[in-house]
């Protein structure tokens, strides 16, 4: 009971951390390298496809499709920084 109570305070102050930080960030940005972002995306993204071949050659099992579904998500979110701002 005690260690729910101390996990939870601990995941409050992180949250708090990571809500100052942020607010910090909006105020004061910083230049991104884009190159680094989108070599680590790509290698990302690489991986995921990889991946996503291997779970598609075993589809019959639905734990597996499930999966396959899933990378293909996350497959969907590391390709965008490819996309244009707005």
């Amino acid at each position: 009971m005690i260690a729910a109570f101390v996990n939870s305070l601990a995941l409050l102050a992180v949250v708090a951390w990571l809500v100052v930080e942020g607010i910090d960030r909006i105020r004061h940005p910083i230049r991104v390298n884009g190159a680094a972002v989108l070599l680590i995306a790509g290698v990302g993204l690489a991986v995921n496809l990889s991946i996503a071949w291997a779970l598609a050659q075993h589809r019959e099992n639905l734990n597996i499709r499930a999966a396959l579904l899933h990378v293909l998500v996350i497959c969907s979110a590391r390709s965008q920084p490819w996309w244009p701002a707005r």
